[in-house]
């Protein structure tokens, strides 16, 4: 693990890379009511995001993360370096380093890059609470052009992936707090670290830019 202050330069220099890649990259190129250009960014590939547009963006290999595509896993017991999974439409599972899925920011959105020609699909966190308690949200994956509303916003810190909603009628003591429940699914925390209801156990979430999964 690098110490805080190169994890946080790290998560910078990511930012920035991603930010610039998509000035480029990750904007339309196609749909059946587009006038704009239609060829992909040099090295790049040409994906569909929905029925009416697509995008230019790399091609997420198995094993070596693409530039500007970050991994996202869990560093607390008993999940240590289990990571989120690539998938269909579904819920946000953590699984094994080789069925790992690649993921971009994109104001506020987690995006996720199915590998091959398959549609990238969003985050969305949903606002009906789950449990006793404070309770839980769960996260799901949808197709980038499913109506499903975003309800708040990711962000993170240094290398901790966070969730952020200002309008909870009670705020959340740790933006950094995750659960893991039946079948590896990860939820939103709404209450404090040691508070996991049965069947789940606290978890933090890290983003993680380097090139080889170690």
């Amino acid at each position: 693990m690098r110490p805080p202050s190169a994890l946080a330069l790290l998560a910078a220099a990511a930012t920035a890379a991603v930010v610039e890649a998509q000035q480029g990259a990750y904007s339309q190129r196609g749909g059946t009511v587009w006038a704009g250009p239609t060829t992909c960014v040099s090295g790049l590939k040409c994906v569909i995001l929905s029925l009416e547009t697509s995008t230019t963006a790399t091609t997420p290999p198995t094993a070596t993360l693409t530039p500007n595509n970050l991994w996202i896993r869990a560093v607390e017991e008993p999940n240590y370096h289990a990571y989120l999974q690539s998938s269909s439409s579904s819920a946000a599972i953590l699984g094994p380093a080789s069925t790992a899925a690649q993921f971009i920011f994109n104001g506020g959105r987690i995006i996720l890059l199915p590998p091959s020609s398959a549609p990238a699909l969003r985050a969305v966190v949903h606002p009906e609470v789950i449990g006793p308690g404070a309770g839980r949200l769960a996260v799901t994956f949808v197709e980038w052009g499913s109506a499903t509303a975003d309800y708040g916003g990711f962000l993170y810190s240094g290398d901790t992936l966070m969730w952020r909603n200002l309008g909870l009628e009670v705020p959340r003591p740790d933006e950094a707090a995750w659960l893991v429940c039946a079948g590896q699914e990860l939820f939103i925390n709404l209450g404090g670290v040691g508070e996991a209801p049965e069947g789940c156990v606290d978890q933090t979430a890290s983003l993680f830019f380097r090139g080889v999964r170690g």
